[in-house]
């Protein structure tokens, strides 16, 4: 299956058969979760910002995206809100690809 990838502002999703990793313009690192364990919070913001929270779910479950996933062991990328339907569709495809889904 081929690598997905987008670029979004400040940070690079790449979903790589069994991996999601994320780098953000503000770290020296990388990070990477696998696929099973994926969850994605989407939290708005005020000033056209969200912020998605990436980590393990908690529990991990079906859905991968949206603003009632549970995560621990997470980390918070700052997002502008015009970003959001290019992460919505990265996530979408994610979910397509592995069986599982987002919220609506």
């Amino acid at each position: 299956m081929e690598p997905l990838e987008v670029s979004l502002t400040d940070i690079v999703l790449r979903f790589d058969n069994d991996t999601l990793e994320a780098f953000y313009t503000k770290w020296e690192w990388s990070l990477r979760v696998p696929i099973a364990w994926l969850a994605v919070r989407l939290e708005p913001q005020k000033r056209g910002f969200i912020f998605l929270w990436i980590g393990a779910g908690n529990p991990p479950g079906p859905v991968i995206y949206g603003q009632d996933v549970k995560t621990h062991g997470r980390r918070l990328l700052p997002l502008p809100a015009t970003d959001e339907p290019a992460a919505r569709a990265f996530f979408a495809e994610v979910a397509s690809r592995t069986g599982r889904t987002i919220q609506p």
